[in-house]
């Protein structure tokens, strides 16, 4: 028997712990790992937000978890009501936590979320991987219980299938950008001793952030307002983000020194075969050495080495990542409108502005993003 329970409080996280990380699996994606949501839902809703943890059991047993907010903002002189994933306040790969690929939990999901109990007017989850499971199945739900929807493709991220060995990595990259590589380590090896280390899982403590930090503050990106440093729920988000990733194992952090100062780091998330690139930074006073550039270089060798077989970046796409990556993974974005009067006027003028702009709904232009042009995340 299935049913279906509404949690409303950011308390119940710790309730749910347990069946949470039964449910997660190797294929899960990071943004509903437990640890991801318990941080943003700490430090990333906003005061108006209202807060939800949808949960459908089996026989007494959870089978599926979906965290979500509703937030209303203005719109046309009526209040608009948006429900979104807890984890698309970041920008990752949308996922939905799921005992199996069985179709009769998202449809239980989706009838809560169009029950009476919940009031909104437009439902969107934007970044689901194109043509995945979870994709696929909440499309033949919509489709097979006559919920009206839209999809849209969305912005890509790079992907990258790693060989076997280090050497066969490199030839898949052009001539200049391994001349570029041999320099830059030649400049960085002038400077100093220089060295690699990696933290796996337990290995890590609370002073690695303090190194992170401290990277950060050094950044360029520190004073431009974008670093992990600049922004106090940032450091709140990541700090408590990387205990827990700890605790579970998953997280992965790399250092690059010369002598014994850390002058870059990159923070990932393991999870089965795949590594999701989280963070990176690098002091500026080393900037016309590229320590990014080698230290990614260095870290993909050690994944090769320690049998990694997918580098996932699953944020926006930047231009640098060309450099490192050729396989794009698209996204698709779900749209649904409730039956109210504001969501009827939204869909409308929706509908006129694709027309006008002459949107198509499978866009595959790829508009790459410039980190210097991001600014600082507002609550």
């Amino acid at each position: 028997m299935l049913t279906a329970s509404l949690y409303t409080t950011i308390a119940d996280l710790e309730q749910l712990k347990s069946d949470w990380q039964k449910l997660y699996t190797e294929t899960s994606q990071p943004s509903i790992s437990f640890e991801w949501v318990f941080a943003l839902a700490n430090n990333h809703i906003k005061k108006d937000d209202q807060f939800f943890i949808a949960v459908i059991q089996d026989n007494d047993n959870i089978k599926l978890i979906f965290p979500f907010i509703i937030s209303t903002e203005p719109f046309l002189g009526q209040k608009l009501k948006t429900l979104y994933p807890l984890s698309e306040k970041y920008t990752t790969h949308s996922d939905i936590l799921a005992a199996s690929a069985n179709n009769k939990y998202l449809a239980e999901l989706m009838k809560l979320l169009l029950s009476k109990k919940l009031n909104w007017d437009i439902l969107r989850i934007t970044r689901f991987i194109e043509n995945t499971t979870i994709y696929k199945n909440l499309e033949e739900v919509l489709t097979n219980n006559n919920i009206s929807y839209s999809t849209r493709t969305e912005a890509p991220s790079f992907f990258l299938t790693l060989p076997n060995d280090y050497d066969a990595y490199l030839k898949q990259r052009s001539s200049k950008f391994r001349n570029y590589l041999k320099r830059m380590e030649k400049k960085l090896n002038q400077k100093g001793e220089l060295s690699n280390t990696y933290f796996n899982g337990t290995q890590c403590n609370d002073s690695l952030f303090e190194t992170i930090l401290d990277v950060e503050k050094r950044s360029w990106k520190h004073a431009h307002g974008t670093a992990i440093s600049a922004v106090e729920r940032q450091t709140r988000f990541y700090e408590q983000f990387c205990r827990g990733a700890a605790l579970s194992g998953h997280l992965h952090i790399s250092y690059l020194s010369v002598d014994d100062t850390v002058i870059a780091y990159n923070m990932g998330y393991i999870n089965g075969n795949t590594y999701y690139y989280l963070k990176t930074s690098y002091d500026k006073d080393y900037r016309n050495t590229s320590p990014a550039t080698v230290l990614r270089a260095r870290l993909i060798e050690h994944l090769i080495n320690n049998n990694i077989q997918f580098f996932d970046f699953p944020g926006e796409p930047y231009e640098w990542e060309t450099q490192w990556a050729s396989e794009l993974q698209w996204h698709k974005s779900f749209l649904l409108y409730n039956r109210t009067f504001t969501a009827k006027l939204f869909a409308v003028l929706h509908k006129l502005k694709q027309i006008a702009k002459r949107q198509s709904n499978d866009d595959r232009t790829i508009a790459f993003i410039d980190a210097r042009d991001l600014t600082a995340p507002q609550n």
